[in-house]
């Protein structure tokens, strides 16, 4: 099963992917042969944590692979026979999904376009021997429900969002996701109406209101999307109001998370925003971060929800917007099936919203997968079998496959305890830390993934904010002006920064790696397409990618004293002021430290006989919340990463373009940028061109079509240098010896090295733990 969704690298992830570039997915091999009657074969793994396997509410990557495990995908991308590639089957589909959009076209209800053609439609037909794990045969009835149960705007569960966006986005999902609102008071963004503060009066209930008796809010929890606020909610700032002001505007709010406009919480709201530290801002300026009522919100029934039932084995989905096959076929993997009779009986009100504990304990779940949980011990253990209910194993398809019999997951959070088991014999893969490279790099048993995550540095670009953190002697200012940021990028020679500060990551150039593919029926990568080429050329100033490095001393000197001098100029730094950049991590341990110093040591040896020789320095500030605190605009420097979704690196824009997502502050999305699309200039916004590549105008275009205005987005942020491609991550492992992958090479992002499918044992259980045994239960790699 493919992982699909775009995800930020949290502190786990973050601390792994410093030792090793974080987990790994291998797959399959010659010597496969299937499950036999020679004992077990047990694979046995760590993983991070898990609260929940619920398919409604999973949270944290170990938690998808749990449902990775006990879920059957509908078309499965398997490895080729020839290594090379993959193959897509149906796996619960009983065929190929077929384009219905004809036939709904020009329906209101779903909002399909009269003249769409392709893409808004597509109906799935269903195995008829497919059932849970207690034998209960699977229908579309079960799809119906889990699919309703996602968006269920009683339950608002975590991952609704699969299904009421992106490219399985169903049309009116998301309305009805939120039919809690219904009956109650549209509410859009005050600066979108057009409106000021002078255009609102108290009303007789002290409530500001417009001469129509519209009220007036302002946004407290709520992401407030216009130019001032970029998608943040004023409590994203929480930690720069006093105690005081925050309490009293936060008893304010309703539980939709709304403050209604009144004379006290405009006056509360404006010490804050007025205040020196924030800005100074009017009174007037309040109305950017407000809300005003725009109608009523109306109820959505199920039935004009986009899910159509054509018979017991076979639906259609109606979308939101229109996607390719390929997309179809990949991304309606996100309907993972939830059990009805277990959904239900764990429902339980949790203080105005239901919530099921379906997915916390064994006997709360179900699989209709290859396997299936049969202990789940909290922060400890979770065991696995093998499915005998699956089709799988009966259907004739699947010979030579799944040979692992048993999987067992154990939490172990120190990487030098991974090992040790691993070299007693009690582990079948573990990863490896920087400080290991040296023993094991280079053993039979070591094998390099690339994964899609890119690291970056993240700057902070807004002048007044960072003025706001200067003190005498000190500048950050300088970070407002390019030259600085691009000699930067200029300074860091990458090569050698992933050889001393990473454990097998490779060097990054641009915002998508190498693993993004582009082209689904070939394989193609994005970025071996002449436009992702040339990105980088330009913006790398170099003729060729065979010269590309992004290291240039030299013109790094030159762009450090060329800010330098317009920094000065404009009466922003002194002839002694030192460069003081505050890199926020996640910990001040050695493996952290040794990435701020590589930066720090880059830059002051580019600044060597310039007027900043000796003037820069990189402080680490240990911070647990950093992306939060770079979105508030309170700290300059961050390692960002950005993943996932590498079967579409189109969807990827959104994590630089969308105010939701953007951490950098200062960065604006809604500044033009021209991209010439086949010879043609078109301008729009940078949130403009991710929304019309991805849902809009572009969303079914040529593929060639669609690679041209990526490539043009990723040049226009690259040269912008508020985000500064540094690693993108590999996964280094070493495998036990009695564990082969279905290929030696990685082969690609979809099927990797063929996954648990496809890997094979030379020793069942008993013959490895014998083996193991007379080596003294300490193995040699």
């Amino acid at each position: 099963m493919k992982k699909r969704i775009v995800s930020l690298l949290l502190a786990v992830c973050m601390i792994l992917s410093l030792l090793t570039g974080c987990g790994s997915d291998k797959k399959s091999t010659d010597s496969n042969t299937g499950s036999d009657d020679n004992g077990t074969y047990t694979y046995r793994q760590t993983y991070s944590s898990v609260s929940t396997w619920s398919p409604t509410d999973w949270e944290i990557s170990s938690e998808w692979d749990l449902l990775v495990y006990t879920a059957s995908e509908f078309y499965g991308f398997w490895m080729n026979e020839t290594k090379d590639g993959y193959d897509i089957v149906c796996e619960l589909a009983s065929k190929f999904p077929i384009d219905k959009t004809a036939d709904y076209a020009g329906n209101e209800t779903y909002g399909v376009p009269a003249d769409a053609t392709e893409g808004y439609a597509w109906q799935v037909s269903i195995r008829d021997d497919a059932t849970w794990e207690d034998g209960t045969p699977i229908t579309v009835d079960d799809i119906e429900y889990s699919i309703q149960q996602f968006l269920n705007p009683e339950m608002k569960n975590y991952r609704a969002s699969l299904l009421y966006s992106g490219s399985v986005g169903l049309a009116n999902g998301e309305d009805y996701y939120n039919n809690d609102k219904a009956g109650k008071a549209k509410l859009t963004v005050a600066t979108d109406l057009g409106i000021a503060m002078s255009d609102l009066t108290a009303g007789s209930d002290g409530q500001y209101a417009d001469k129509d008796g519209n009220k007036a809010y302002f946004g407290w929890s709520n992401p407030i999307n216009n130019d001032w606020m970029q998608g943040y909610a004023l409590t994203d700032y929480a930690d720069y109001m006093s105690e005081d002001v925050y309490n009293s505007l936060d008893a304010l709010a309703n539980e939709d998370g709304y403050i209604p406009m009144t004379d006290e919480s405009i006056k509360l709201l404006h010490s804050f925003t007025g205040s020196a530290d924030w800005g100074g801002e009017s009174e007037e300026d309040l109305i950017n971060y407000a809300y005003r009522e725009d109608g009523i919100t109306e109820e959505i029934p199920w039935e004009n929800v986009g899910f159509v039932k054509n018979d017991d084995y076979t639906f259609t989905l109606v979308l939101k917007n229109p996607t390719t096959l390929f997309n179809f076929e990949s991304d309606i993997d996100n309907v993972i099936l939830v059990k009805k009779d277990l959904y239900e009986a764990n429902k339980q009100d949790t203080g105005g919203i239901y919530k099921s504990s379906y997915g916390t304990a064994v006997d709360k779940f179900s699989s209709y997968g290859p396997y299936k949980i049969t202990s789940y011990q909290e922060s400890k253990e979770i065991k696995l079998e093998k499915n005998e209910n699956w089709y799988g194993y009966k259907d004739g398809n699947h010979e030579g496959q799944y040979q692992t019999t048993n999987i067992l997951w154990q939490q172990i959070d120190e990487h030098t305890t991974q090992l040790s088991m691993f070299l007693q014999g009690n582990l079948d893969i573990v990863g490896l830390a920087s400080d290991d490279m040296e023993k094991y790099g280079t053993s039979d048993y070591v094998y390099y993934t690339p994964e899609s995550y890119t690291y970056y540095l993240a700057l902070n670009t807004d002048f007044d904010m960072l003025k706001s953190r200067e003190s005498d002697g000190v500048n950050k200012t300088i970070l407002t002006y390019n030259d600085f940021r691009k000699a930067i990028s200029f300074a860091i020679d990458r090569n050698d920064y992933v050889k001393s500060c990473t454990a097998g990551c490779n060097p990054a150039y641009g915002l998508l790696n190498d693993i993004y593919i582009c082209d689904p029926d070939t394989g193609a990568t994005y970025r071996d397409t002449e436009y992702a080429q040339k990105t980088l050329c330009d913006v790398y100033e170099v003729d060729d990618l065979d010269n590309l490095t992004g290291y240039d001393k030299k013109k790094a000197s030159e762009l450090l004293q060329s800010a330098y001098d317009q920094c000065k100029k404009d009466g922003n730094i002194s002839d002694t002021d030192v460069i003081e950049i505050d890199y926020h991590s996640y910990g001040s341990e050695a493996i952290y430290q040794k990435r701020v110093d590589y930066v720090q040591d880059a830059l002051l040896e580019a600044a060597k006989g310039t007027s900043l020789e000796g003037r820069i320095k990189l402080n680490l500030v240990e911070d647990q919340d950093l992306y939060n605190t770079m979105k508030a605009g309170q700290d300059d420097m961050i390692l960002g990463a950005w993943g996932g979704a590498d079967l579409d690196p189109y969807s990827m824009m959104i994590c630089y373009t969308d105010p939701t997502y953007i951490n950098e502050y200062g960065f604006d999305p809604y500044q033009n940028l021209t991209i010439s699309v086949q010879g043609e200039d078109i301008t729009m916004s940078f949130y403009d061109w991710y929304n019309e590549l991805y849902t809009g105008t572009y969303a079914v275009a040529e593929r060639d079509v669609r690679n041209e205005i990526l490539a043009g987005i990723e040049k226009g942020l690259l040269l912008n240098y508020h985000v500064i491609p540094i690693d993108s991550s590999c996964a280094v492992s070493l495998y036990s010896q009695r564990v082969i992958p279905g290929s030696e090479e990685y082969i690609n992002s979809i099927v990797q090295r063929g996954g648990i499918q496809f890997l094979t044992y030379t020793m069942n259980d008993d013959e490895w733990d014998a083996y193991c045994k007379e080596q003294g239960n300490n193995l040699s790699y």
